[in-house]
């Protein structure tokens, strides 16, 4: 019953739960100063903007992972020491987030313009599409600081070497499709967005769970991380067979992504949880 009354039972959480108020709070102002041409109220409320809406959501859970990441990372002896490491470490995982986004928005997007796609045009296939690239970034950062938070150079290594791997990734993903996946984004469908976010998302848990596992040395890391990958490139195109087969037996997922007049949304569902699905699955067993 005393454990109840001390202070390392209530006092310590209620304190990390403020810290980590006030990086979600920093990690807001970061976002508004980097999009200053978006008034956040006026799409949320006035404009009912869903794209928006998308986006906004999906920032704050990529934000949520790489906050986790900072704190579940080394940990001081020293309450006031612990937590001005973790704040220190979470500002880091924010700039990281965003510096990640931008990347990604230039380099596999070719260019995503927040305001032109997302503001203007109102496209809830970009907005799902930014959303899932910020979810990813969260997921790789959260692995990075768990595993490496002691040693900013490396974490710094591993963080860099992550975002390679995505793009990589993200791009062999729309060579290997039979149809060009970001035209259809950018035209609007929804369906073919969202199999592309599971990919993006169950990609970036993979890439976590490799970087997160213990090595001794950066030869056994890429070791790791290159078998991880091998048995991804292997299982995703295997479950999304079994997905169109077993699931939907007598529908092919491509012809109800692109070839009809209306993109299944539904089935573009489907295809992103079996993605995800197998990246949970290959975590798990490996």
């Amino acid at each position: 019953m005393e454990e109840y009354l001390e202070f390392s039972y209530w006092g310590e959480p209620f304190v990390y739960m403020l810290v980590c108020f006030l990086l979600f709070l920093s990690g807001k102002f970061l976002y508004q100063l980097l999009h200053r041409g978006v008034d956040v109220d006026a799409e949320m409320v006035d404009k009912d903007n869903l794209a928006f809406a998308v986006t906004h959501v999906g920032y704050f859970v990529g934000l949520l992972f790489a906050i986790c990441g900072a704190m579940a990372g080394f940990q001081q002896d020293s309450l006031v020491q612990d937590l001005m490491i973790t704040f220190g470490f979470g500002l880091g995982a924010i700039v990281l987030l965003n510096v990640a986004i931008i990347i990604n928005d230039r380099v596999i997007f070719g260019g995503l313009e927040l305001k032109k796609s997302i503001v203007e045009k109102e496209n809830v296939a970009v907005g799902i599409v930014e959303a899932a690239n910020s979810i990813a970034n969260g997921l790789i950062i959260y692995g990075v600081l768990t595993v490496e938070s002691e040693h900013v150079f490396i974490a710094l290594i591993f963080w860099l070497v992550a975002q390679i791997l995505i793009i990589v990734m993200a791009m062999l993903y729309n060579k290997v499709m039979s149809y060009d996946v970001f035209s259809k984004i950018y035209a609007g469908n929804a369906a073919v967005a969202v199999s592309l976010a599971g990919f993006l998302v169950g990609m970036a848990n993979i890439i976590r769970y490799a970087i997160e596992s213990e090595h001794s040395d950066w030869g056994e890391s890429a070791v790791a991380i290159s078998i991880h990958l091998g048995v991804a490139l292997i299982a995703f195109p295997v479950f999304r067979f079994l997905t169109d087969k077993l699931l939907l037996p007598k529908r092919s997922i491509t012809d109800e992504l692109i070839n009809q007049e209306k993109p299944n949304f539904g089935v573009g569902l489907v295809e992103a949880f079996a993605y995800v699905s197998a990246s949970v699955l290959i975590v798990i067993s490996l």
